[in-house]
């Protein structure tokens, strides 16, 4: 299934702060291709770490551009699993190309990535 919001933005300091909400979903980084698809308690919070370079996979494909969707965070899991799988982003991949599965985390634990 495609993004759900049809609304792409340029990844800059600025648009992130103007577009991005502050709240629970998963987003999607691209250039020419989809670089990085991740889920956030914050989605602009967690932006603006990534335009500072906080992955180096990241920020070696240089992504011009993001989306995203808002979702509470017992559900945007689910749909990150579907955007990564449809997507298949240069970034969730493991090397030889093998797609990164979400974590399952037991409850009270926090996963590391996005949150």
């Amino acid at each position: 299934m495609p993004w759900m919001n049809k609304s792409s933005y340029v990844f800059t300091a600025r648009s992130i702060q103007e577009s991005a909400p502050a709240r629970s979903g998963v987003y999607g980084l691209f250039s020419q291709h989809w670089i990085y698809i991740g889920e956030a308690d914050d989605i602009r919070a967690r932006l603006l770490q990534h335009l500072r370079g906080d992955d180096e996979c990241i920020a070696r494909y240089r992504p011009d551009g993001f989306v995203f969707e808002t979702w509470p965070p017992s559900r945007r899991g689910e749909r990150w699993d579907e955007l990564v799988r449809e997507f298949q982003p240069s970034c969730n991949r493991r090397p030889g190309g093998v797609p990164v599965s979400r974590p399952v985390f037991s409850e009270g634990e926090s996963p590391r990535r996005d949150s």
